[in-house]
């Protein structure tokens, strides 16, 4: 946020420590997610939610000059069919292609409650295969989670498994109950994740997780945001570690 706009923003680092920000790529946008296109090994296909009417929004740059550029040679803004209010918090599973992006996101269920939904976006303009998704919701709704569950992220193959995270907030309105959860789609069951960090904050949300290789190691990294409500002193804001593997 910046003077209370949210902004899609792209930064750079060589050791998840230090950032270097390059640019701004949405204006009215949060919730961002990034993914190399199978079909354009060269390109990046971003997506994020846009406001106003909370809506998803999908932009294709052909290369890495052209994202630092902030120049993109497809754009698509998604019509909501779930909801009337607000659908957003995109990811996307597995590696796409330009012609089918497996798509998920969180839909503002009767403007009360955000649940969840999975659906494809095709050829990059049109929105196919819509489906609420309550066999995620239930697994969370399994711990009394009463609030809104919203973003999630996921990774499709860890050693022959998919997982995964997504957030959930055990009372509604109260941003220091957000928790985190991994969400097993082979059993359909979901854990709630202990996350330790330096001072004992309590609330995390917006999970992202990433398996890559960095400097020649195989890494699990993992990002998370702490609400000011239940954050220790300091620890507020944007969470990021890695793991070895």
């Amino acid at each position: 946020y910046v003077n209370n706009v949210p902004r899609v923003n792209l930064a750079v680092s060589d050791d998840l420590l230090n950032w270097t920000w390059l640019r701004e790529l949405a204006y009215y946008g949060s919730q961002p997610t990034i993914v190399v296109p199978a079909d354009q090994p060269q390109g990046y296909i971003v997506a994020w939610e846009q406001e106003p009417s909370n809506h998803l929004r999908f932009s294709f740059y052909l290369t890495w000059s052209d994202l630092q550029a902030g120049t993109s040679k497809l754009n698509y803004s998604v019509p909501r069919t779930l909801s009337r209010c607000a659908e957003g918090t995109p990811n996307i599973y597995g590696q796409p292609t330009l012609n089918n992006i497996d798509v998920g996101f969180h839909f503002y269920d009767n403007c009360i409650v955000d649940r969840q939904a999975r659906a494809t976006l095709k050829n990059f303009n049109l929105w196919v295969q819509i489906k609420k998704q309550p066999n995620v919701d239930n697994a969370l709704l399994h711990y009394s989670v009463q609030g809104n569950i919203g973003d999630r992220d996921a990774i499709s193959n860890f050693n022959g498994y998919a997982f995964t995270t997504i957030e959930g907030q055990y009372t509604p309105k109260d941003f220091g109950t957000w928790r985190t959860f991994i969400f097993d789609p082979q059993t359909g069951n979901a854990d709630q994740v202990t996350i330790v960090t330096d001072k004992g904050s309590q609330a995390f949300a917006n999970p992202t997780i990433t398996l890559t290789t960095w400097k020649g190691e195989r890494i699990l990294i993992v990002t998370l945001f702490i609400p000011s409500e239940q954050s220790a002193p300091g620890e507020a804001g944007e969470l990021i570690y890695y793991h070895k593997l």
